[in-house]
């Protein structure tokens, strides 16, 4: 355990350390850009403006890079992740408000895309049509090669734009009280419907083909004949025997999908406006705006590791071998 602690700090730090580079070295200069914004908006002399841009940022220019990297480290440490250039607000305030708006949306298209294909893909498994399993892999197929962004659009056309029955907009309406109550949990369920519905679109199937294709391996084996031999019942087989089984493999695509869906919620959360971490990430990139890029990518990263993390742990529990080799 003590090692997978260490591994856990070490994957942190070189990925924190990583997210800056990439974005410190990325062309153009905030502060100009600031700067500039200061001239334009408040008719204040260049080199004022910079000086106010440099405060505004905590940023030395006089500093190498080094010392940026353990500055900047130093503030991650602290819990103070800057300003944003655009919102003019505490970075971090930004990223506790939209946390849980998409770990909301990716954690429920997660879990019912897994839920649904697992549960599919043993039963198609077991029936082994040749016309189930054409249809499988064609919708797999072309699901697939239509990106996540395309499938929202057709959501939004069908279900918001002819249908009218859901939001297209925000995390809630703005008409109700926030609060433990039905009018709020409705209106968030509303407005998070169609972002979960193309968040499980563009998974549910590839976990019906995968799960389909480990259990079909697993029924060949000669322990799935020996179970048959002995009358034990299909529906005993089919979750004691297969499911357990090839479940172990599907637990760590979990956590690597869920992964996904963080990273690539900038797409999706910025088609229905919804303000999760992608939505700010994409104006933060569109706008320049440095300390919220760093913020927002700091987010994903942390919630990516700690996702794997809790997956290893638990397939630990799971996989009975892994805990004799721990012993051995």
């Amino acid at each position: 355990m003590k090692k997978k602690i260490l591994m856990l700090l070490l994957t942190v730090l070189f990925a924190v350390i990583a997210t800056f580079l990439i974005i410190e070295l990325m062309p153009g200069d905030p502060v100009e850009v600031l700067a500039r914004e200061m001239v334009s908006t408040q008719g204040i002399p260049y080199d004022e403006a910079y000086n106010r841009a440099v405060m505004q940022m905590n940023y030395n220019p006089d500093m190498s890079l080094v010392e940026k990297i353990v500055s900047f480290c130093k503030g991650l440490f602290d819990g103070e992740l800057g300003q944003s250039l655009k919102y003019k607000t505490d970075v971090k305030d930004i990223v506790l408000s939209a946390l849980p708006w998409t770990l909301l949306v990716t954690g429920i298209s997660t879990i019912l895309a897994f839920v649904v294909g697992i549960s599919l893909g043993m039963v198609t498994a077991w029936k082994n049509s040749k016309k189930l399993n054409l249809l499988l892999d064609t919708s797999a197929s072309i699901l697939g090669a239509i990106p996540e962004y395309i499938i929202g659009f057709f959501l939004i056309m069908i279900f918001a734009v002819n249908l009218k029955m859901f939001p297209t907009k925000g995390a809630y309406s703005t008409m109700v009280e926030v609060g433990f109550n039905w009018g709020f949990i409705s209106s968030v369920a509303k407005h998070a419907f169609l972002p979960i519905m193309a968040f499980f679109m563009v998974n549910v199937v590839n976990w019906i083909v995968n799960m389909r294709s480990t259990a079909v391996g697993i029924l060949s084996e000669d322990y799935i004949q020996y179970a048959r031999a002995r009358g034990i019942s299909n529906k005993n087989i089919i979750f004691k025997y297969v499911g357990r089984n090839a479940m172990l493999p599907m637990i760590t695509s979990l956590a690597t999908t869920f992964g996904l869906l963080v990273g690539g919620s900038p797409l999706i959360e910025n088609l229905f406006s919804y303000p999760g971490v992608g939505y700010y990430l994409n104006n933060a990139t569109a706008n320049r705006d440095v300390t919220l890029m760093q913020g927002m990518f700091f987010i994903i990263i942390i919630t990516v590791i700690l996702c794997n993390f809790l997956v290893e742990l638990l397939y630990g529990f799971i996989d009975p071998r892994l805990k004799r080799k721990g012993r051995s």
